[in-house]
């Protein structure tokens, strides 16, 4: 006949290991162990945006990241007064050094082209 073990817990340990409402039979970690005495290391910064319109209620942004296989281009919008204010993703690609080169020339273009204000 087999024995049955039983599991006894542990002070602020619960059946659902440690009171989540996950279903697991994980033991309860103690948040103040000192196992690990190293700090945090400091998160990359991203590339910071370039806001190319803003109003009072409206921000159109432009962020342009470096990646192995070409520049990540992004345009963003922000509207501060929406009910869940949040960065939304309006257009995005990926491009090479030469077609970043082609589209600065043809803005440069663009402006020689439009009447001084």
């Amino acid at each position: 006949m087999a024995t049955v073990e039983r599991y006894k817990l542990k002070p602020g340990e619960t059946i659902f290991g440690g009171g989540k409402g996950v279903m697991s039979w994980r033991p309860y970690r103690n948040k103040t162990s000192t196992a690990t005495t190293e700090p945090a290391p400091e998160p990359i910064p991203g590339p910071i945006p370039t806001v190319l319109q803003s109003t009072g209620s409206y921000q159109l942004a432009l962020t342009i990241q470096p990646t192995p296989y070409g520049h990540h281009l992004k345009f963003s919008s922000f509207v501060p007064t929406a009910r869940r204010p949040q960065e939304q993703l309006r257009f995005q690609l990926l491009l090479a050094r030469e077609e970043i080169l082609a589209l600065h020339q043809a803005l440069g273009r663009a402006l020689e082209e439009l009447p001084p204000v």
